[in-house]
């Protein structure tokens, strides 16, 4: 919302210096609104913008700052009369924006400057989690396993959390075992994460699904598995399949139109997923399935993936198709459905009634999650948790369903924010061998790196 000069009483005056003394200035500068009001309660931005009553140049000499910190100014290539100031702010902070006198001026006549901006606003506090009780398994007739451990997990949840990896890119453990060899005994990772990506190639002599001793080795270990899907769909000009929509054309809305040659792509991609599925289940394994994760993408950039490359209708969609197939028509029980919330609009935090609306809903959903990467380690995320809580209203276990570099989870349990489990993305160097390279590798405190910290608290439960 822009606000207006005298709401915020801002105005100067300018002259000219080919003006004589005594005559009137040939201009007066002023300026006409600014985006944000003195003494405003906001939420988080991202910019500030100021209108001024004509086309304006910047001094590069000089710079507006936000809490004493600078930040980048320049003129809005689409409107040569505004200012467009590139801030970061966070709930419930006071800024205070300065931008000196003469740092903007008239393009045509650089004696003719505007007068200082000074405001000070507020954003606001982030949602409050509600406080409801979890709720059952959605599916009626889930196994005995998968009711077994939801009930586990509904035991420790606020708790405790249970540390968690990637197994590695393809139906395989080296990544996890990777870990645990590498953090001074610190321990294994408790969820082991596993994907159906080369669904398509499987069996081959390097990857076979129908090989389950890998899942049922880490079962057996005290691990639990979490099955992630990277659905690859055909491009219908290459022929190639991918999963990113900038590598296949593929269409989901047509896909969920019986007679479709889309729709046929997916009938056999399921009942080939199902069968390997019904393998785990025949082994008494219970699944943390997360299929179309990411889906949303950012909510204004867009999706990364096909599932989500035609709105999130469309995805929810998906998902109950998939959801259907695989127990009504497949008899699958021991699947706790995952969903992964995106949390992003325009790279900041998403307004709630986004992510409400791009979730599938609590009567289709088990356990709600997001996925991060934050730049530094042990980063309070207490923001993101409450967010996806309340996509949920509160009735659905919240877990780290990806991360990068960890969170500060002493943080989070001092904030009610404890994460169900997290899953950390594998890591390799760059000649493709397991490693602590992009993530966590520093050093936390007396530990060697982040997982070693991590796997060592307290909060945290190992296998």
């Amino acid at each position: 919302m822009l606000f207006t000069a005298a709401s915020i009483s801002l105005a100067a005056c300018g002259s000219d210096s080919n003006d004589e003394p005594g005559d009137k200035p040939s201009v007066t500068t002023t300026i006409r609104s600014i985006s944000v009001s003195n003494g405003s309660i906001i939420d988080p931005i991202d910019q500030i913008l100021i209108d001024y009553n004509y086309s304006i140049a910047i001094d590069q000499s000089k710079s507006a700052t936000l809490n004493g910190i600078t930040v980048p100014a320049s003129v809005n290539p689409q409107n040569g009369m505004q200012m467009i100031l590139s801030v970061s702010t966070i709930f419930d902070t006071e800024y205070k924006l300065v931008v000196p006198a003469g740092m903007v001026y008239v393009k045509d006549n650089p004696s003719a400057t505007y007068d200082a901006v000074n405001v000070t606003f507020r954003t606001t506090k982030p949602e409050e989690p509600v406080i409801v009780e979890i709720d059952n398994l959605t599916n009626p007739n889930a196994t005995p396993e998968a009711k077994a451990l939801y009930d586990e997990l509904r035991t420790i949840y606020g708790k405790k959390i249970y540390s968690g990896a990637m197994g590695g890119v393809a139906w395989e453990t080296g990544f996890t075992d990777y870990i645990s060899d590498n953090n001074n005994g610190a321990g294994y990772p408790k969820v082991i994460g596993f994907d159906y990506i080369h669904l398509p190639y499987s069996p081959s002599n390097w990857i076979d699904y129908g090989d389950i001793t890998v899942i049922k080795d880490a079962w057996d270990q005290g691990s639990i598995p979490a099955i992630t899907w990277h659905w690859r769909a055909p491009d219908s000009k290459s022929g190639e399949l991918d999963f990113y929509k900038d590598g296949t054309d593929f269409s989901a809305s047509k896909a969920l139109t019986a007679g479709t040659s889309e729709n046929d792509f997916i009938e056999s991609d399921i009942e080939k997923l199902a069968g390997y599925l019904k393998l785990v289940e025949d082994a008494g394994i219970p699944v943390l399935f997360r299929p179309f994760h990411e889906a949303a993408g950012d909510y204004t950039w867009g999706a990364w993936f096909w599932w989500g490359n035609e709105g999130v209708e469309v995805t929810k969609q998906m998902w109950n198709y998939l959801r259907d197939k695989l127990e009504k028509q497949y008899g699958l029980n021991n699947l706790i459905w995952v969903w992964t919330v995106q949390t992003s609009d325009q790279g900041k935090l998403a307004s709630m009634s986004l992510g409400k609306g791009a979730y599938p809903g609590n009567d289709v959903v088990d356990i709600i999650g997001t996925d991060l990467y934050p730049e530094n380690i042990m980063t309070d995320q207490t923001v993101q948790f409450n967010y996806v809580k309340n996509v949920a209203d509160g009735h659905k276990m919240v877990a780290l369903t990806e991360v990068g570099n960890m969170v500060d989870f002493d943080k989070a349990a001092e904030n009610d924010a404890l994460w169900l489990y997290f899953m950390s993305w594998y890591d390799m160097d760059n000649s493709g061998k397991w490693a602590f390279n992009m993530w966590n590798y520093q050093k936390v405190g007396s530990y060697g790196n982040a997982w070693e910290a991590v796997m060592k608290n307290p909060l945290v439960i190992n296998r």
